[in-house]
């Protein structure tokens, strides 16, 4: 499985992805580059929390497809509920509202982008980990535990950045 460092390692890779999906999703109906997310860098940990959540808890499901999707709903949409509200009453911003979407929770989770969430789970397990862990799996163990405190510090300085800047807004 993953040690503390691949972890890492796996997580901000999958943030990255993410940050490019949401990238390209938002960005393409409105046909010019939308940059997503609470933090500065291109990553998004939403997605990371997300893929090491699938990854961890849907793994020993790999032999039944629609248990991974149905759990893959069901998780991801419980963190992105819990992100949209802690956001919420900790920094006063509404990041995303499903609101006007036909089937949602409070405007956090909606039923298009649990489903499509599903899916993007289907993928993770099914063709997303193996490569991601095998390019993992090549890092030299000399370079493991540097690669993941740099991550660590990086996501730490942008968080407490973003933080600060979140709340000058608020005052202003």
């Amino acid at each position: 499985m993953w040690t503390l460092d691949t972890f890492i390692i796996s997580f901000f890779i999958y943030s990255f992805i993410g940050w490019c999906r949401e990238v390209v999703y938002c960005s393409v109906p409105k046909k010019r580059f939308v940059n997503r997310g609470f933090l500065f860098g291109p990553y998004l940990p939403i997605y990371g929390s997300g893929a090491m959540v699938v990854l961890t808890l849907l793994r020993p499901f790999h032999d039944r497809w629609y248990l991974v999707f149905i759990f893959g709903v069901i998780s991801t949409s419980i963190i992105e509920y819990v992100t949209s509200w802690a956001l919420e009453k900790i920094f006063k911003v509404k990041l995303w509202d499903y609101s006007n979407h036909p089937i949602n929770i409070n405007g956090r989770v909606c039923e298009l982008n649990s489903t499509l969430f599903g899916l993007l789970s289907l993928f993770l397990v099914y063709v997303a980990d193996k490569p991601v862990s095998a390019w993992v799996a090549k890092i030299s163990d000399f370079w493991l535990e540097p690669l993941a405190m740099l991550i660590v510090a990086v996501l730490s300085a942008d968080f407490a950045t973003s933080v600060v800047k979140m709340s000058a807004f608020r005052k202003a």
